[in-house]
């Protein structure tokens, strides 16, 4: 965590472009203040270093940035595929023991019809 820390502390100054994902333009201070934004959610839900943060996201920057939060806050990152079905979303979920899973509104509302 201390590596990842003092490597993002650069970063909060820095004005250059960090990610150009399909047109999607994030500057490093961008980045930075979006990452601090999800540590705080993080610490506002109550994880814990250790805690399980599962996330069924599409490819995209708020990706990024949940996964770079977690590597911060010590929280391991589950990843599922968007495409699970409910059924196979639950068993991952419940295996793992997440305690705070990232998704879309539809993939919520299905998971919570499909089971």
């Amino acid at each position: 965590m201390s590596f990842y820390l003092h490597m993002y502390h650069n970063w909060k100054e820095d004005s250059r472009i960090a990610i150009d994902y399909e047109g999607d333009l994030l500057s490093y201070i961008d980045l930075h203040r979006n990452v601090l934004r999800v540590v705080s959610i993080f610490a506002q839900k109550g994880l814990k270093k250790g805690d399980v943060v599962a996330v069924q996201l599409p490819k995209s920057i708020l990706l990024l940035e949940i996964i770079l939060a977690s590597l911060a806050y010590g929280t391991p990152i589950l990843p599922l595929n968007d495409a699970y079905t409910p059924t196979e979303a639950q068993y991952y979920l419940d295996d793992a023991q997440a305690r705070l899973f990232v998704t879309t509104k539809e993939h919520a509302q299905s998971l919570s019809s499909g089971m």
